[in-house]
């Protein structure tokens, strides 16, 4: 995308997506105009789609605690519980607005570890 107004645009496009239908359907539209996204875009807009399915469980903060642990901070203690029932326990409810959830290896790099949040937060 070149700099300037286009790609302002494209950032808000993105940022504004309230859903994954809508995510999809922008970074389409961007790949038809100015072709394959590098892998930075495609890390946002995997970004972008982790955040909405984060949203939808009533996360509203991810941060990684010691490579082992995805650290979960959360408004809605129904939605959270009803993701643990989901999860099992590789989620652990620890303090009030706070999960922790058991991340499968401790060696995993940013675009795997997107991954697993992903499947683990897919609606």
């Amino acid at each position: 995308v070149p700099p300037g107004r286009q790609k302002i645009d494209v950032y808000r496009r993105l940022s504004v997506a309230a859903t994954s239908d809508e995510l999809t359907e922008v970074a389409g539209e961007i790949r038809d105009r100015f072709g394959p996204l590098p892998p930075e875009a495609e890390q946002l807009v995997e970004i972008k789609e982790l955040q909405l399915f984060a949203f939808a469980w009533g996360i509203n903060s991810i941060r990684m605690e010691e490579g082992r642990f995805a650290v979960l901070g959360y408004k809605n203690d129904k939605q959270v519980k009803a993701l643990e029932r989901r999860v099992g326990s590789d989620l652990r409810l620890v303090d009030p607005g706070v999960a922790y959830l058991l991340m499968p290896r401790m060696d995993m790099n940013g675009p795997d570890t997107v991954a697993h949040l992903k499947s683990v937060l897919r609606p």
